[in-house]
């Protein structure tokens, strides 16, 4: 659990000085990936096995949360409207869910012939 809060972090806080147009909340990333993966392992630890069906909630709720996030602080600066931030986030999840469902098997195969 404390190398995907680490991971989490060092991503974020690399994600976080790249965008350029936050203004109003520079850290987003920064807050929303550790809460993300602090889910991911609540959920793959205590509510589902490990396999595909955990991918998939794992990447769902994470989407979620990070676009809640994004649109929370989105709405607050009167930058965009809701339908453009609701169709941006399904839209997010429509491309990523089927890839996952591809990268799954490749990565699970991956972790079981290098983890000792």
């Amino acid at each position: 659990m404390y190398s995907r809060w680490r991971s989490a972090c060092c991503c974020s806080a690399f994600t976080s000085r790249k965008r350029k147009e936050q203004k109003r909340l520079p850290c987003l990333y920064t807050i929303a990936f550790p809460l993300t993966a602090l889910l991911a392992a609540l959920i793959a630890r205590s509510v589902l096995q490990p396999g595909i069906l955990c991918s998939l909630a794992v990447s769902t709720a994470a989407f979620v949360l990070v676009d809640l996030i994004t649109a929370v602080t989105l709405l607050a600066g009167g930058r965009s409207e809701l339908s453009a931030i609701a169709l941006r986030a399904v839209q997010e999840l429509a491309l990523s869910l089927p890839l996952l469902i591809v990268c799954h098997p490749v990565l699970a195969f991956l972790h079981r012939k290098f983890t000792l």
